[in-house]
């Protein structure tokens, strides 16, 4: 429910949310779907969305006198389990709930109500949202409205209607980190794009005109070039010499600046030296767990729920 009904009397205070859709970094431009493109960003998220996506969500009643007992029978578990809403499963609305919170750091979603029943929770793309704030003389907000966009369509609702869950920055938030992780991924892409290793050298004891080179040049590929060609025995012409190149790979050190930018997003998903499950829960899942059961008891739980000590619960075994 609202907390008043007179706008005019507070002032009003609107603002995009700190993340806008796009990044500009020098000349790198970055959004989600650009930085998901960098395949150890992407396993990282596919991981940890994966990993809380399969993980039920139950509710629990703890009593006056302590003790925890499960409602088992409670409508709103189908909702966080099975189906979100009509057209879609919730493993993909959880999925897709914690990779918010990864790449932005917050997630919105609209609870479609029928009278005081929660029929539907419904994603809310983040780039699509302006938060509208109405403050009163002693800075205190005393409500908000929340301007989006859900399926092509412009709305607008109050925060009452949205399951908000907020986890801090998302790695879109820091453009240093993503202008580092991008020049990190093309170095490496230009490395091995750009990079030539000679095989060998052609020598001659005669001078030899560039027609005669680039003939000479051509014929040789075609010839024992490629791995189709293994394995042919060389027949060279009079007064040329063939001397093989050994040149290594890890020379380039390409294997170390791609070790490098892997461990380097690792510690962005706080993965790096995460070597157990015990580890993984841990560091990495608890804190994401903690927020969205939060968000979940404030804005699904209807306060007479609360005060007979209602709460959800990720299950983590």
């Amino acid at each position: 429910m609202r907390f008043f009904k007179q706008k005019s009397e507070v002032e009003e205070r609107s603002f995009k949310m700190a993340l806008s859709q796009m990044f500009s970094t020098s000349n790198i431009y970055i959004n989600d779907s650009i930085i998901e493109k960098i395949p150890s960003v992407a396993e990282n998220i596919n991981l940890i969305s994966g990993t809380v996506a399969q993980m039920p969500i139950y509710l629990y009643d703890e009593n006056n006198s302590l003790q925890v007992t499960r409602k088992n029978e409670d409508y709103r578990e189908f909702l966080l389990n099975n189906e979100n809403s009509e057209f879609e499963t919730s493993y993909n609305w959880k999925y897709n709930l914690v990779k918010d919170l990864l790449l932005y750091g917050k997630s919105y979603s609209y609870i479609e109500r029928k009278g005081s029943k929660i029929i539907g929770l419904h994603r809310v793309d983040p780039k699509t949202v302006t938060k509208k704030e109405y403050i009163d003389d002693k800075g205190i907000i005393k409500d908000i409205e929340i301007h989006y966009t859900l399926n092509n369509k412009a709305c607008i609702a109050s925060i009452f209607d949205f399951l908000v869950v907020e986890k801090g920055n998302g790695i879109l938030n820091s453009t240093n980190l993503l202008e580092l992780l991008m020049e990190y991924d093309n170095t490496v892409k230009s490395a091995l794009k750009n990079v030539v290793i000679p095989s060998g050298i052609l020598t001659s004891d005669r001078r030899l005109t560039q027609n005669v080179i680039d003939k000479l040049r051509d014929s040789w590929q075609s010839i024992y070039q490629g791995g189709a060609n293994a394995g042919k025995t060389i027949i060279l012409e009079e007064g040329l010499s063939y001397k093989n190149l050994e040149i290594s790979v890890e020379k380039l050190q390409l294997p170390q600046i791609k070790a490098n930018f892997i461990e380097d997003v690792e510690r962005i998903f706080n993965m790096h030296n995460i070597d157990s499950d015990e580890k993984f829960l841990k560091r990495v899942l608890s804190p994401i767990i903690c927020c969205i059961e939060n968000a979940i008891d404030k804005h699904i739980l209807l306060e007479k729920e609360k005060k007979k000590g209602y709460y959800f619960r990720f299950n983590t075994k």
